[in-house]
């Protein structure tokens, strides 16, 4: 991908669908042939597993009277990929704003304190954290803690909003005296929520399939820059 190079008029390519394709793909690798509906044609390969996948996809949003025809169902299961995908986004992005929201406030209150006790000493330096209790919590938001444990237990498939809530509870203390700041949160919470539900029947890793995404739309991007370079 990413060069035009010339076919012959009556040429037939081979498609692959993958699991992960979303419709941008599917669009980007067909018209690799520059003479589709010209003479030059199209043949879909895909595998058992992929082909039961867009079945079974498919069937649970379609009436009673399905007719099975796979040039239609793969670019409609490909643009059901994309909205999830973009659906996926959001909620990453709306994850982003949460984290935002306390950060700010712990970096407003950081820079307050230094301005405000730029004179003091060794020992009164360290008195400020027993005199000023956001100051850990706000130190905290900007530190990533390296560790690597290991449940001594079978892990539990966690909805992602009541991740997000507990979330909320474990950094509320930067934000306790806010109330303009805790409505904020449950707005962004309750947008997460009904994000979510449209594709709650179907759990996701959301951080693989994102960073999936970003690396095909960068590559799609490439390819097509090096195309208008030519």
């Amino acid at each position: 991908t990413g060069m035009d190079i010339k076919q012959a008029p009556g040429a037939c390519a081979v498609l692959t669908i993958g699991k992960d394709m979303t419709f941008r793909d599917y669009a980007q690798g067909a018209y690799r042939m520059r003479g589709i509906g010209q003479g030059q044609t199209i043949r879909l390969f895909i595998i058992p597993e992929v082909y039961n996948l867009v079945m079974e996809q498919l069937g649970k949003r379609v009436a009673n009277n399905y007719k099975n025809n796979i040039l239609l169902d793969v670019p409609s299961w490909l643009l059901l990929n994309s909205m999830k995908m973009e659906n996926l986004q959001f909620i990453r992005l709306c994850t982003q704003d949460l984290h935002n929201i306390w950060r700010k406030v712990a970096l407003s209150t950081l820079v307050h304190d230094v301005h405000q006790n730029t004179c003091l000493d060794e020992l009164q330096r360290l008195e400020r954290f027993i005199n000023n209790p956001l100051l850990l919590p706000a130190i905290n938001e900007f530190r990533e803690p390296i560790g690597f444990p290991i449940p001594d237990n079978i892990p539990q498939q966690r909805i992602l909003i009541d991740e997000l809530r507990q979330l909320t509870i474990t950094h509320g203390d930067i934000i306790k005296d806010n109330n303009e700041l805790k409505e904020l949160v449950q707005v962004v919470l309750n947008k997460i929520e009904r994000l979510t539900a449209t594709f709650s029947e179907e759990p996701t890793n959301q951080d693989s399939e994102i960073v999936q995404q970003q690396e095909h739309q960068i590559q799609a991007q490439a390819e097509e820059e090096a195309e208008e370079e030519e």
